[in-house]
């Protein structure tokens, strides 16, 4: 099988092209009531689609958008659709968006169009990292690179940048992780957990300190518990706690 192949076959190939988005087409918000979020200009979306698909009408396309009111609000859906050259269109990617009322008609069924058309191609994984909250606010941690990194010290793996991680498939070490804890907790015991933690703890060193706080409190949690009911005495070669070098629950 070839790469070109392989390529076919890999079903994130548009996804890691679409996700990133450059800091200089991203502007902070602020809402009423406190929120705050990221914003996206709406023209790189099409420009990023233009640069992977090919020209709006070519590579990729929208159907007729729909509109309805209700209440003060334009509500607006619309579909994408793609094809690789020489291919057939895809099945549309649907997006939903609505804008409230309060400017020009014009301006209203815009920006209701706009947010729909968004919400479908992110669906793409266009400005997919904003939304995975690779973006903090003032640094864009996807932009990370190994050569970014301090040295290590001998011996010693370094933390890794969230998108390093998930490049290099740490994600799904994460929820693996995650997962088995949870099934220690139905059906398993304190020497289950000891023994699943310190064969895991090389990776979840590794990992990036939020993952790490995340797997580590529900450890915790579930250590409580077993401390609490006593569902399995330990033998008295364990000992209990937890040891940040070894990876030992104690």
């Amino acid at each position: 099988m070839t790469d070109t192949d392989m390529n076919r076959f890999d079903p994130t190939r548009y996804w890691r092209k679409l996700a990133n988005v450059p800091k200089e087409h991203l502007k902070g918000f602020a809402k009423q009531g406190g929120f705050k979020g990221t914003d996206i200009k709406p023209q790189w979306r099409i420009q990023v689609m233009t640069e992977v698909f090919g020209p709006c009408g070519l590579g990729w396309t929208m159907t007729k958008p729909e509109f309805t009111m209700q209440g003060t609000t334009c509500h607006c859906t619309v579909g994408v659709m793609i094809r690789e050259p020489g291919g057939e269109w895809s099945q549309a990617v649907w997006g939903v968006g609505g804008t409230v009322s309060g400017r020009s008609d014009d301006e209203l069924f815009k920006m209701s169009y706009t947010d729909a058309l968004g919400n479908a191609l992110v669906k793409l994984g266009v400005a997919s990292d904003i939304y995975m909250g690779y973006f903090d606010g003032s640094k864009y941690v996807r932009q990370t690179t190994d050569e970014d990194a301090p040295e290590a010290e001998e011996g010693v793996q370094p933390k890794k940048s969230a998108y390093q991680a998930k490049k290099e498939g740490y994600d799904e070490e994460f929820k693996r992780i995650r997962a088995g804890i949870f099934t220690i907790e139905k059906s398993g015991s304190m020497e289950d957990l000891i023994l699943f933690w310190k064969s895991n703890y090389p990776k979840i060193k590794a990992m990036p300190e939020g993952w790490v706080k995340e797997l580590t409190e529900e450890k915790d949690r579930l250590k409580a518990e077993f401390e609490a009911a006593t569902r399995k005495p330990l033998s008295s070669s364990k000992q209990q706690g937890f040891d940040p070098d070894t990876g030992e629950v104690q």
